[in-house]
């Protein structure tokens, strides 16, 4: 009886180990796969650029960095246009992620990306004529959600809410439309805006990201 009582023991305490040894090698194993999709993806000579007239670029004249935007041990891929003859409208980044076994793009990121890492937020900065933008959007199941946007028209030096003042101001989704469409906003204070933020992020600051040039030796340097 006790024999029999030690092994069921010892199965339970096996199992367990194999489960929480378990999730750290499955995850490695993922992450090695997506570094190597993305060296794959990195190593072709053109990409297709999603802009608002899709084109080819030379992918050997772009940067590259990676951002833990979510919480898995996967990281995501931003690409920055760089040596390319790309236009404001076109957009200079892009982001991509790896689901599914494959690399898959997410969005254009236009001006910049940033992100408060391992929480699910990633920013999309729009810069021009209409201000100072930033878009934020949760990354979810490999799609960009929009939740908020901030706008300051101090840099455009225009007062483009007609509040009277050129400050600062900051919309957040009503609808699953997308953000360029003013009713599918609605304007909220700074004290709100904070608010609904830190309900996402917590106390996580926004980081920017170091790029690299697409070569082969920081491909073999980074994506390992």
């Amino acid at each position: 009886m006790r024999k029999n009582f030690e092994k069921i023991i010892m199965g339970i305490l096996l199992l367990s180990c194999i489960c929480i040894l378990g999730q750290p090698v499955q995850a490695a194993t993922q992450k090695s796969k997506a570094l190597k999709a993305y060296k794959t993806f990195l190593s072709k000579n053109t990409v297709t650029w999603h802009s608002y007239s899709p084109k080819k670029i030379n992918l050997k004249k772009c940067k590259f960095a990676l951002a833990y935007i979510d919480k898995d041990s996967i990281p995501e891929l931003i690409l920055y246009s760089a040596g390319n003859a790309n236009s404001h409208a076109d957009g200079y980044y892009e982001l991509y992620t790896f689901k599914n076994g494959k690399v898959k793009f997410v969005t254009n990121l236009m001006d910049g990306f940033s992100c408060y890492k391992k929480k699910g937020i990633f920013c999309a900065v729009h810069e021009g004529t209409g201000g100072y933008a930033r878009y934020y959007y949760k990354l979810s199941q490999g799609k960009a959600v929009y939740k908020f946007l901030s706008v300051s028209e101090k840099k455009a030096n225009m007062d483009l809410n007609g509040d009277g003042r050129i400050g600062v101001y900051y919309d957040k989704v009503t609808k699953a439309r997308t953000p360029l469409y003013e009713s599918a906003t609605v304007r909220v204070s700074k004290t709100a805006f904070n608010r609904d933020l830190k309900k996402i992020v917590g106390n996580a600051k926004n980081k920017t990201v170091k790029y690299y040039s697409n070569t082969r030796a920081n491909r073999a340097k980074r994506l390992k």
